[in-house]
């Protein structure tokens, strides 16, 4: 079975993108079957509405299962809650995201999509007019999928959709019970 975006090699298909947030991005195949997991906010940053859940899914970023249990592992032995964690491994700006939900997500077909260790994420400008650099951490690669909003959301099977503790960008608890310390 050919798997969706089976042309990333020749057509690039949102390779700049990509780019933008992972270093030296490289097609892989992922499997059906594969968990996968994305971290994201349960509201649009720009507006402040309650996403609708069945848009979720439509999010290009995840990681894989290594990626979810060092975040996770990393979570247990500190005193940090979950989505800041995975905020700081993955270098999520606070700007992007709430970080207070948690998506799983099955394969239910081979997708071709991007693979890398993410790239620093620079300047971006908290309330209290602090800058900060979110880097990222080396051990951690993050998977970019094009046209999540087409046909690439329609191999991922939602297993299960979490509010996690986290933090906004004003420093405030956001998010469920599950990850917060």
């Amino acid at each position: 079975m050919t798997p969706v975006n089976f042309d990333l090699n020749s057509s690039k298909l949102e390779f700049n993108r990509a780019a933008m947030g992972m270093k030296n991005p490289r097609v892989v195949v992922l499997s059906q079957g594969e968990v996968l997991y994305r971290f994201c906010s349960s509201r649009d940053g720009r507006t402040g509405k309650a996403v609708d859940p069945s848009k979720l899914v439509q999010g290009a970023w995840w990681i894989d299962q290594a990626a979810f249990e060092r975040i996770y592992e990393t979570y247990r032995a500190n005193s940090l809650n979950l989505g800041t964690i995975a905020r700081s491994a993955a270098a999520v700006q606070w700007t992007w995201s709430d970080m207070d939900l948690l998506l799983m997500a099955k394969l239910t077909s081979d997708v071709q999509a991007y693979r890398g260790q993410g790239s620093a994420q620079y300047r971006d400008v908290l309330p209290n007019g602090m800058t900060v650099t979110l880097k990222g951490w080396p051990e951690i690669e993050q998977i970019y999928v094009p046209n999540m909003r087409g046909d690439a959301a329609l191999a991922f099977k939602v297993l299960r959709t979490v509010a996690i503790g986290s933090t906004d960008k004003f420093g405030n608890a956001v998010g469920g019970v599950f990850g917060s310390k």
